[in-house]
Parts: C-alpha cells; structure tokens; sequence
C-alpha cells in the first residue's frame, strides 16, 4: 500500500508517518522506483500507534506497548502512571487555589512539601524503576505507607535501598 492510501486509511499524516519511520516503529518496503509500500503490518502498527497517541502515549511508552509482549501490562503502567499525573495536577490546582485565597508562599510551599513532594514522586519511582507490573505492585499495595514526608534517615534509606535494588534487578534482566 502507497503512503496516500495509508494516510487515509490510519488517519495519519505523511509527515507523521515518515517521522515513524525515523523512530524505528514502521520499516516499509522501497521499491525500484523509490516509493515505500507499507504492508498490511505496518498498516497495523500505524493504527495502533494512531490510537496510542491520541490517548496521549509518547514514542518511547508506544515503542514499549509495541514491543511488549504483554500490552495490557504495558499499558497498566501507563495507566497508573496517568492517575498519578491526574492526582498530582488535582494537589497542583489546590495549591493554586491556596494562593488564590491569599497569596503567602510559606503555607503553600509547606502544602508542596507534604501533599505533592513526597506522595507522588515515591510513588512515580516506584512504578518507573520496576519493570512491568512490579512498580504498579509495590506502589498499590505499599502506596498509603508512602504518603508521609521523607524527613529522616530511618525513612530515606529504605527507599534509597529499594530504589537500588530496581537497578540491580533491571541489570539482572538486560
């Protein structure tokens, strides 16, 4: 199939279709006369990339449901990982208001601190430093001993631990 007839057919654009191309996502064959003909496997990966990225999945998370060869726990993660991003502009929002209401920076760099900091970023390295379904695992069922501020040693070292032992793990697998 000729890249026009792939334009209408996934609702892409040549531009963006090329631009897939370049990241490694499609591989067309090129004919003797230059033209690219995608076949009924690109023409798959090109809608699957379509839908992908309009529910807001970047190149490097779509090249990892892709690949994956379980893409419903690839796209948990995503999924998470969303609800996190949602929940952390929702506590965004609300320091915003606070600011509106009267606009002192100690009460809301104090609310930053214990509201956004330390809940979602532990949550988000957990879920980011294990691969798979293992980072959504630990944060679900350990998440409500990760909302308190890391304030001391006794705090910080265990994640510092956990978050060391991902990198060994993600050694392990490679």
């Amino acid at each position: 199939m000729l890249i026009n007839e792939v334009c209408k057919e996934c609702s892409l654009t040549k531009k963006a279709i090329e631009y897939y191309e370049k990241q490694g996502l499609v591989r067309p064959k090129i004919e003797e006369n230059g033209y690219r003909n995608y076949s009924a496997e690109d023409v798959a990966v090109l809608k699957e990339i379509f839908v992908l990225r309009s529910l807001g999945l970047g190149i490097p998370e779509i090249k990892h449901v892709i690949s994956s060869g379980d893409k419903q726990a690839a796209l948990s993660k995503y999924k998470y990982l969303k609800e996190l991003e949602k929940q952390k502009v929702e506590k965004q929002q609300k320091g915003i208001e606070l600011l509106i209401e009267n606009y002192q920076i100690e009460p809301v760099k104090q609310y930053i601190e214990d509201q956004i900091n330390p809940f979602l970023t532990i949550k988000e390295k957990l879920v980011q430093s294990f691969p798979g379904v293992y980072g959504i695992y630990f944060s679900i069922h350990f998440g409500k001993f990760l909302n308190e501020t890391i304030d001391g040693y006794e705090k910080k070292e265990p994640i510092k631990r956990l978050l060391a032992f991902s990198i060994i793990w993600k050694s392990m697998r490679n």
